[in-house]
């Protein structure tokens, strides 16, 4: 028996040291693993984030002793690791097991009890408010009473969805005084639980005006009917900053109302409130809050609304009568035309427009007939926008008869319904047409597409009268029938009139552009005929416009002439480039390397410029070569930022008048400079001092380069800056500007005397604030681009390499 009890004893020692070790080993896991989570956290990608996240979650309740461990002796970057894993286990267990969710929150809740920093604490009072529940109301509640830590415990509690952390902020606030009283009532606002509106409805007799305008934004967020009348009994009373408040309070309780179906004291309310609103946006507020709650119903005072002198007044009831979707609202408003003032008319009428329910046909018609012109105008512009063809008749009788401005009103309209038998309406009206009225249903006539309309308009092109003409020449335009090109080839080209026959080009070229993506041969052969026939750059440029949409390599003989003059140089680029990516497609790069560079040369868009450059980057090619071919210096020795703009401007940091030597420093108003070499990579030849010197406003920048020539020459100078810019050639000052501008290519011109041998070219660069830039572009007397870039001395190079600086 004896042997026996000891043998038991034997076992429950193992059993216990068992136990014990297991746990140890469970503690010595978790403290490895919560190392290893923060570790993964300040490794982490963008990419690995998600991932991350997902592997911390779960680790669950056993790792946040670790975790919290790390939090309070942890350095910066750990304790932020910490953080985060800690975070990803509360959102685990938020939206994991209801027993992961207990766990995780009686750590956290034991975790409070132990003497950590106050930081740790407010951190998992925190953590509390997302994943606690009924658990973790009382030990939030009681901390609603420390100084320190009541703040985010009180947004703890308010975070967590159960009546019993409501009640705990009821309970506090019965005891509590001073600045957390609001920071309380404003939590029970934020809860909106209708049964604790009457606590708050006492705080709004406190002696705190601070306490007061917390109680009422509060019951204005809560869907309580009985904070209504309470609201209400305090707006009468109140003035100044309060009263303000009251009524805003009152109609967000009429909108929390009205959005939890309580339509009919929410309409009331909105009414109440449009009566004794002390400002405008309250009123309007109002008007908007009757719309919503009373329909139809409240028709009547937004009409009345729409007389107001006050503009945002007029404005919410517009925007009110067009919001009502009730299919009775249509019929009220268009029983109001009659009644109502004419500028209120008008309103109604483009209202009635805007709502697009086809209900009004038949009054605004009747408002055609009406004596005032802007009536008439309005509802003629109606009758467009509602698409029906009940209106038709009329808009064609007012396009035959009435003054020009209703009747070309009239025409639009025509041109705008879409509806079956408008070309049949207007075809018979022009049986009985003459004059004008001719020309404007004809005009109506080209926006329908349809082949008895192409038909009446080529026999219309042969009319005596040439206001008919070109009126039968641009409904053709609209329509782009292949079977009218023949016909405006013709007129384009022996039309009696250059009217006439910019017209006929006109329509041609629109009907070229309609066919462009079905039949491009076509198209391309018209726009190659457009431009030999063309006697205007409009039409020029209109053809130009779609060759480039095209992009075929034949177009190039077209434009080589255009080139050569120099005229139309954007579309020409445009057109150029199209080209070459054409023959990007077609494998052809060499070519079209030459293009892009081509289309670099014509362009001043820089936009443009630099789409293309990428492109030319994706061939090896460097957009500042490019730009050196067209005669910008790209290479430069640049030192700065020396501080000041306005001392600069009539003096010099500088020597200019001494030979300059790139290779020894510079100093200058108590600081040492090395001219540092740079080379502009930009197609216009944009030396980006931003990026080249510094940021820096109101500051100072010196450009220094040699070049050389063969012989004396004149040399047009095209110069471009942000902001101010002196330029001297050889020591000689050619160009200054003083001002303020942003950069862009070619600003000013000024002509410099270049020698032959060496020339030095001086530049100084003054910036105002933000973006500073210059560019220099060399031209012959002819405005071709000189190749200085290509001349910067060897010998300057090799002494800046031995010094140290990059040269390419």
């Amino acid at each position: 028996m004896r042997c026996m009890s000891k043998c038991m004893a034997m076992l429950v020692i193992v059993s216990t040291l068992l136990y014990m070790s297991a746990y140890a080993q469970e503690a010595m896991t978790s403290q490895d693993q919560a190392t290893k989570a923060v570790e993964e956290y300040l490794t982490h990608t963008p990419d690995t984030y998600l991932q991350f996240m997902k592997c911390a979650g779960q680790l669950g309740a056993r790792a946040l002793p670790a975790l919290i461990d790390i939090l309070i002796h942890g350095d910066n970057e750990h304790q932020l690791g910490a953080r985060k894993v800690i975070e990803a286990i509360v959102h685990y267990a938020t939206n994991s097991s209801e027993y992961d969710r207990a766990m995780v929150t009686a750590t956290l809740i034991a975790s409070l009890k132990l003497n950590i920093p106050i930081e740790a604490k407010k951190f998992i009072i925190e953590m509390l408010g997302y994943v606690g529940i009924d658990d973790a109301v009382p030990p939030l509640a009681e901390l609603l009473f420390d100084a320190q830590l009541r703040e985010p415990a009180r947004r703890a509690l308010e975070r967590i969805p159960v009546r019993s952390a409501t009640r705990a902020l009821v309970n506090a606030l019965m005891r509590t005084h001073g600045a957390f009283k609001v920071a309380l009532i404003n939590s029970l606002g934020a809860k909106r639980d209708p049964a604790v509106t009457h606590v708050i409805q006492r705080a709004l007799n406190d002696e705190s005006e601070r306490v007061r305008i917390a109680a009422l934004e509060a019951l204005g967020r809560i869907p309580a009917r009985q904070s209504a009348e309470v609201l209400k009994e305090f707006i009468m009373r109140a003035k100044g900053f309060e009263l303000q408040i009251a009524v805003d309070a009152y109609l967000r309780l009429a909108d929390a109302l009205l959005a939890n179906g309580d339509r009919e004291l929410a309409g009331e309310m909105y009414c109440w409130a449009y009566k004794i609103a002390p400002k405008l946006h309250f009123k309007c507020a109002a008007l908007i809050g009757m719309a919503n709650s009373l329909g139809p119903d409240a028709a009547k005072i937004l009409v009345k609304a729409l007389s107001s002198k006050h503009y945002d007044m007029r404005g919410a009831a517009m925007r009110a009568l067009l919001n009502m979707r009730d299919e009775r609202i249509t019929g009220m408003l268009t029983k109001e035309l009659s009644k109502v003032h004419r500028d209120v008319r008008l309103m109604l009428i483009a209202i009635l427009a805007q709502r697009g329910d086809v209900k009004a046909v038949p009054a605004l018609i009747s408002l055609l007939r009406d004596r005032d012109e802007d009536t008439q105008l309005a509802a003629v512009n109606a009758l467009g926008q509602l698409n029906d063809a009940r209106a038709v008749p009329a808009l064609v009788e007012l396009a035959l008869r009435a003054t020009d401005g209703v009747a070309d009103a009239a025409v639009n309209a025509l041109a705008k319904i879409q509806a079956s038998g408008v070309t049949d309406a207007i075809l018979n009206g022009l049986k009985r047409a003459t004059g004008d009225g001719r020309v404007r249903l004809i005009r109506a006539l080209g926006s329908h597409k349809e082949s008895r309309a192409v038909e009446y308009l080529l026999n219309a092109t042969e009319d005596v009268d040439e206001r008919v003409i070109i009126a039968a020449i641009e409904g053709l335009g609209l329509q782009c029938s292949s079977d009218a090109i023949p016909r405006l080839a013709e007129l384009a080209e022996t039309g009696a009139s250059d009217d006439v026959k910019r017209a006929a080009l006109r329509s041609y070229i629109q009907t070229a552009d309609a066919l462009r993506k079905e039949a491009p041969a076509k198209a391309l052969e018209m726009y190659h005929h457009a431009m030999e026939i063309a006697m205007h750059d409009d039409e020029r440029k209109m053809a130009l416009h779609g060759i480039a949409g095209i992009g075929n390599p034949a177009s190039l003989p077209v434009i080589e002439p255009l080139i050569e003059e120099r005229r139309f140089p954007e579309e020409c680029a445009a057109v150029v480039a199209a080209i070459a990516d054409t023959l990007v497609r077609e494998n052809a790069i060499d070519e079209a390397v030459k293009l892009y560079k081509r289309a670099i040369m014509l362009t001043s868009d820089r936009r443009f410029a630099n789409e293309l450059a990428d492109k030319l980057r994706n061939f090896g090619i460097r957009p500042g070569d490019v730009a050196a071919e067209r005669g910008y210096i790209t290479r430069w020795w640049v030192i700065g930022p020396i501080n000041g703009r306005d001392k600069w401007r009539d003096k010099d940091a500088i020597p200019i008048d001494a030979i300059i030597d790139v290779t020894h420093t510079v100093i200058t108003d108590g600081r040492e400079f090395k001219w540092k070499y740079v080379r502009a990579d930009d197609p216009l030849g944009k030396v980006d001092l931003e990026r080249f010197v510094a940021r820096r406003d109101y500051s100072c920048a010196y450009l220094y380069t040699e070049v050389s020539c063969n012989e004396p020459r004149d040399v047009v100078f095209k110069i471009g800056s942000d902001d101010d810019v002196v330029v001297w050639v050889n020591g000689e000052r050619i160009h200054q500007f003083i001002g303020d501008r942003g950069w862009s290519p070619d600003q000013d011109e000024a002509v410099g005397k270049l020698k032959a041998g060496v020339n030095t070219i001086l530049v100084k660069v003054l910036n105002g604030r933000a973006q500073w830039a210059f560019s220099l572009r060399a031209l012959d007397a002819d405005g071709k681009p000189l190749q200085l870039d290509r001349t910067i001395m060897e010998r300057v190079q090799r002494q800046a390499r031995k010094n140290g600086f990059v040269c390419n």
